[in-house]
């Protein structure tokens, strides 16, 4: 007898609290269970292996009892994320300057912290069984919650798919589907291939960027204070990806203006200097100009063409350029009014185009003519600098355009900053990590700074105030 309640006592001690409490007490056992058998030596050393009482545990029950909180959770939670990330991007993101990804990360956070402290307070939800002495019931509970918080959060995906014209508010940025981008084909790298034998120092839209970002802000630039203008061809190839140079400046900036007209010169001239930059803001005003013309590669890799979209051929890039080039003689009289540009720029490109003609890559060899071409005319017409901003940046160089799924690339060959109030020059073309010719395209003479005419004059002023 003694050995018996020695045993009973010793499975007890290891019964969950209420298996104890029904089994000693058996009036104390809610409605509906069974009456459980008489405890006896034998009957506990069954218990001992497992079961509690006669009583066995249901964890399909548990688990269909966890589903429907933590669904009803997960649905919550990932769908009110979802809209008030999109709702704080449309609000609030062009004041506070956020990225969507910021907007939805403040979203998620308050809102995650609003989800677990509701979980706290709400009695009961988050106590689970023993893991030690109720193993299978906790991992019923467990796997439960697991599935139906999955179950909630893919449910709660529902506002991607919510039709545009239902609405409440215009779509944020981060509603902005990204263009799907299939991998390039092997005719594509072998493109990408030839575009990095003959053009090496090219960089992405991306990397440009951010070398020229970094660079900048150091010096105190920022959206508020920085006006961005640039000098490039209008041809779509230049502007038909989000990673396009122009594109990636400008959703850095917030704002451009536009000088450049055929083959990236600065058709815009003095006066559209002078439109520009009176737009510059008022207090510690910067201006970044971007200039350059543009070269296709063409999918048998041929330089001064391209594979253009939903076409079966490649056509000429930049067209106007080779036009230019190719012309026989320049129009003359009346006939400029109808094509001005193309004129002036067939005007522009006759002096170089023997040197061209005489190199072993001509179309090659036409895209640094026509950079050399269009930062000499740029050059010229930002006149007097001082008078409207604090500081000026240019960035020039050949854009490269490339067929089908390939990034564009950007040839650098200019980067200088002029500080307006003193006149100093700073070359930041090192911060690219490439080279670049040191002469002038047909010259043999070096190639002077962009601003030193502008430097000049304010030098001049400021002895003079002395």
């Amino acid at each position: 007898m003694a050995s018996s309640l020695r045993v009973a006592s010793s499975i007890l001690a290891r019964l969950p609290g209420s298996a104890r409490l029904q089994a000693v007490h058996p009036l104390s056992r809610p409605a509906g269970h069974r009456a459980l058998l008489p405890l006896t030596a034998g009957s506990l050393r069954s218990s001992a292996s497992g079961a509690v009482g006669d009583v066995p545990v249901d964890a399909s029950a548990l688990r269909k009892g966890e589903l429907p909180l933590w669904m009803l959770y997960g649905v919550s939670f990932n769908s009110v994320m979802l809209i008030s990330g999109d709702l704080m991007d449309f609000m609030f993101a062009s004041q506070l300057g956020l990225s969507p990804l910021a907007a939805a990360g403040i979203a998620n956070a308050a809102l995650g912290a609003a989800g677990i402290c509701s979980l706290q307070v709400l009695p009961g939800v988050l106590n689970m069984p023993n893991k030690a002495r109720e193993p299978e019931a906790f991992n019923a509970k467990l796997q439960g919650r697991i599935l139906g918080i999955w179950l909630g959060f893919l449910i709660g995906l529902w506002p991607l798919m919510w039709p545009e014209e239902w609405r409440l508010w215009k779509a944020g940025a981060a509603a902005t589907k990204a263009a799907i981008q299939p991998p390039p084909t092997k005719e594509e790298l072998e493109v990408r291939k030839i575009c990095q034998d003959k053009f090496p120092a090219g960089m992405t839209g991306p990397d440009v960027e951010q070398v020229l970002y970094s660079e900048l802000r150091s010096r105190g630039w920022t959206v508020q204070n920085t006006l961005l203008a640039h000098a490039t061809c209008p041809d779509e190839v230049n502007y038909d990806s989000d990673a396009d140079l122009v594109n990636v400046l400008a959703k850095r900036w917030g704002k451009r203006f536009t000088l450049g007209g055929l083959a990236g010169m600065a058709f815009a001239g003095k006066t559209g200097w002078a439109a520009f930059s009176a737009h510059t803001p008022e207090k510690g005003g910067r201006i970044l100009v971007l200039y350059g013309p543009h070269v296709g590669v063409g999918n048998d890799g041929t330089v001064g063409k391209v594979r253009r979209e939903g076409q079966s051929h490649d056509s000429t890039c930049c067209g106007a350029a080779v036009a230019a080039f190719n012309a026989a003689t320049v129009p003359s009289g009346d006939d400029w009014i109808v094509d001005m540009q193309q004129i002036a720029l067939t005007k522009l490109l006759r002096p170089l185009k023997p040197v061209i003609e005489a190199d072993p890559e001509p179309m090659k060899a036409l895209a640094y003519a026509n950079f050399e071409i269009s930062h000499q005319l740029l050059s010229k017409q930002l006149a007097s600098p001082e008078k409207v901003c604090a500081e000026i940046a240019v960035v020039g160089g050949i854009m490269v355009n490339l067929p089908g799924n390939l990034d564009d690339q950007f040839i650098p060959l200019t980067f200088e900053v002029l500080d307006c109030t003193t006149g100093e020059i700073t070359d930041c073309f090192h911060r690219f990590g490439r080279t670049r010719p040191e002469h002038a395209f047909g010259s043999s003479a070096p190639r002077g700074a962009f601003f030193e005419e502008q430097a000049g004059e304010i030098r001049k002023a400021l002895a003079a105030r002395r």
